[in-house]
Order: C-alpha cells, then structure tokens, then sequence
C-alpha cells in the first residue's frame, strides 16, 4: 500500500446516526487499496504448511486438563 495513490477518502458518506463523531450520519469514510500488483504476484505467494493430524480425543474445555498439560 503507497499512502499517496492508495488511500480514497469518500467525503459525505452516510454511515450510523449514533456515531458520536458524525454529524447526523453524515461522516467521511477511507478506503484503503491494500492489493498485490498483479506483476508481484509471485513475491506475495502464501507460504504452504506442513499437513498436521488432530486427534479429537485430545481435544479438551476443561481448564484444568489444559494448564496442566501446558504446566501452568
């Protein structure tokens, strides 16, 4: 994201009544272009993860069983 060309301000925007800084719902709003060029796709790829097994039967709500097994 470069401040200067992607940052859009939408000046008289409607948005809720009971906004507090608003002026009756009436406020500016900012969008944000936060996109990969397209070109520098392949420099933004997500990295992959290793496939991790999850037992259920390990699973536990109980706080008690989880401090202790983290040893809290």
């Amino acid at each position: 994201m470069e401040a200067s060309k992607d940052i859009v301000m939408v000046p008289g925007a409607r948005g809720h009544e009971y906004v507090c800084v608003s002026n009756g719902g009436i406020r500016t709003k900012l969008g944000i272009d936060a996109t990969v060029p397209f070109a520098e796709k392949a420099r933004f790829a997500r990295c992959e993860f290793k496939p991790v097994e999850i037992d259920g039967k390990a699973m536990t709500a109980d706080a008690g069983v989880a401090r202790k097994r983290l040893d809290l």
